[in-house]
């Protein structure tokens, strides 16, 4: 648990320096920077308390089966890559909003407020797959810098597939 101030996890020369398995809480006004030479691999569980940052330089990712859960507004920095559970609650000061900085990919799910403020791109693999990524109702931000990718498919009968965006309630373009 970090309370105040900012903490740094990892090593950013390394490849798998951060991989973590517990919970993680990040107290309201503290901040994580999770440093490794890839993709830190967030725990079962992650919470982020209102003002929270939690940072990745070379990117985070969110496994299958694990959450993060966000109280009030807080901020994700770098690369998130999504195939667990994202939900941003209100708390009772504050609506819930989860401010993503950088590219966004992956099949997970996101229920609640958020802001994108660099790509959206759903798919595994960092977005290269064709996927799925699912807002329960979420009400939905693209900054100014943020740029929606969708990849097509087209099947032996002309059929077209490819990414998916299902459930947003509300979708706001700058």
């Amino acid at each position: 648990q970090a309370s105040g101030g900012r903490l740094q996890v990892g090593d950013a020369g390394r490849a798998g320096a951060v991989a973590l398995q517990g919970s993680l809480t990040v107290a309201s006004g503290a901040s994580v920077q999770l440093d490794a030479l890839d993709l830190a691999q967030l725990g079962s569980s992650t919470r982020l308390s209102r003002g929270a940052v939690l940072a990745a330089a070379n990117g985070m990712a969110l496994g299958a089966g694990e959450t993060l859960s966000v109280t009030g507004a807080a901020t994700v920095q770098g690369r998130f890559v999504n195939d667990g559970r994202v939900t941003a609650r209100e708390s009772s000061a504050k609506p819930g909003l989860l401010t993503l900085t950088g590219d966004v990919s992956g099949a997970g799910q996101f229920s609640g407020n958020f802001s994108f403020l660099a790509g959206l791109n759903p798919g595994g693999q960092g977005g290269t797959g064709i996927g799925t990524l699912g807002f329960d109702g979420s009400e939905v931000w693209l900054g100014e810098g943020g740029v929606l990718t969708l990849d097509l498919t087209a099947g032996g009968d002309g059929a077209l597939g490819g990414d998916r965006l299902t459930g947003i309630g509300q979708l706001h373009a700058a």
